[in-house]
């Protein structure tokens, strides 16, 4: 994809609140995230965009996360830093 995002701001604005990325839709992939630790704090198949910022039911801390987009061989993967903001919460 041209825009590989890098932040959200999970903060029930409707603006920003999910992971959006372009071209993923309907195309066989693993999304997996991970904190600064390496640890997995979120993985799927088929991913929907409709990750906001959680694991397990809890609310994951703002901070800076790494995220891999396996598509299989069928597009490029995508690797890069994301982070998590809520600073707007009102």
């Amino acid at each position: 994809p041209s825009f590989i995002p890098q932040g959200i701001s999970p903060n029930g604005d409707g603006k920003n609140d999910k992971l959006i990325i372009p071209g993923i839709l309907g195309t066989k992939n693993t999304l997996t995230i991970f904190n600064r630790w390496g640890e997995v704090v979120f993985e799927t198949k088929d991913y929907k965009n409709n990750w906001g910022g959680e694991y397990n039911s809890t609310i994951l801390p703002d901070g800076v996360y790494y995220y891999n987009v396996d598509f299989y061989e069928v597009k490029p993967n995508i690797s890069a830093f994301l982070i998590i903001n809520r600073l707007n919460l009102k």
